[in-house]
């Protein structure tokens, strides 16, 4: 092969890979809005959990004002589809938070135990 040939060839090649361009790669590392509420909503029930247990119980009103916050990340979740990745770890993330702090895991049900397991998975498998 000469070399003006496969200088032609490579370019060829080269302009039939697919484009990789900067806006695209922006926007699969950008984190949602839904994302964010959910991590949020883990956040907030851990901290719920910490304040609670060192300042020895809130008051009715104050637990159901920052339950509504928590619960409300839940209703969201629940009526919004996921488009990526980082929403389904998100949404796995809070699911199993809840699962684990409830106490639903302990003696679990076959079923509600591979549940877990598929959660634990998906957030370590949408990295």
């Amino acid at each position: 092969m000469t070399g003006p040939a496969s200088r032609r060839a490579l370019l060829g090649s080269i302009a039939a890979l697919p484009a990789l361009t900067v806006p695209a790669i922006a926007v699969a590392s950008a984190q949602s809005d839904l994302a964010k509420l959910c991590d949020f909503a883990v956040q907030h029930g851990d901290w719920i959990n910490r304040a609670c247990s060192t300042e020895g119980g809130w008051p009715d009103e104050k637990m159901a004002f920052e339950m509504r916050h928590y619960w409300d990340a839940f209703d969201q979740a629940a009526e919004q589809p996921s488009v990526g990745l980082r929403e389904i770890q998100a949404k796995a993330r809070l699911s199993l938070r809840e699962m684990e702090d409830s106490g639903e895991l302990e003696n679990a049900s076959p079923g509600l135990a591979l549940a877990a397991d598929v959660l634990r998975e998906v957030i370590a498998l949408c990295v």
